[in-house]
């Protein structure tokens, strides 16, 4: 048995990210744990509900109640609005909400409008890269800053070539 488990409770746990993806299409956010006893499962269980459910996800371990400080990673695209339009409940209960941008200069003003409209006083810092991609530079100033929540888009690609070529 793999992993110590039987093969019925192996089967189970396969078969679990399919149930909960189906389950979750009428959510409005998924909160799953960021750490667990095995990350391949944890892998396995993040992509079935991202690829199948549709609704937003929040990996935390520390629940909704912690979300103090936002940053939102905005590159102008109909994905990163559609994170942001999920994520605006989120947003709204968050003290400090960050839009970020990186290389892209007087980016993020109308978000910022469209987010004061909902209670929100955003800040826009915008970032250069500096030699790091989009994605280091975003996840070091989102530790620098102490973000609690990065709000992005899950893939800005055709899903069939998201899936075969990757992101």
């Amino acid at each position: 048995a793999r992993d110590g488990l039987s093969f019925t409770e192996r089967h189970r746990l396969d078969a679990l990210p399919g149930l909960l993806a189906q389950r979750l299409r009428f959510a409005d956010l998924t909160l799953l744990p960021r750490s667990g006893p095995s990350p391949a499962d944890l892998m396995h269980l993040f992509e079935s509900v991202l690829y199948h459910s549709r609704a937003p996800i929040l990996l935390t371990d520390r629940g909704l109640g912690a979300l103090d400080r936002a940053m939102i990673a905005w590159d102008e695209s109909d994905v990163a609005l559609a994170a942001v339009r999920a994520a605006a409940p989120v947003l709204a209960a968050c003290d400090e909400v960050e839009i970020v941008t990186v290389d892209l200069p007087g980016a993020g003003e109308d978000l910022a409008q469209m987010l004061s409209r909902r209670g929100a006083v955003p800040a826009i810092t915008p970032l250069q890269r500096g030699g790091r991609s989009i994605a280091e530079t975003l996840i070091a100033h989102g530790r620098e800053t102490g973000a609690d929540l990065i709000v992005a888009g899950a893939y800005g690609h055709a899903r069939l070539r998201e899936m075969l070529l990757g992101g």
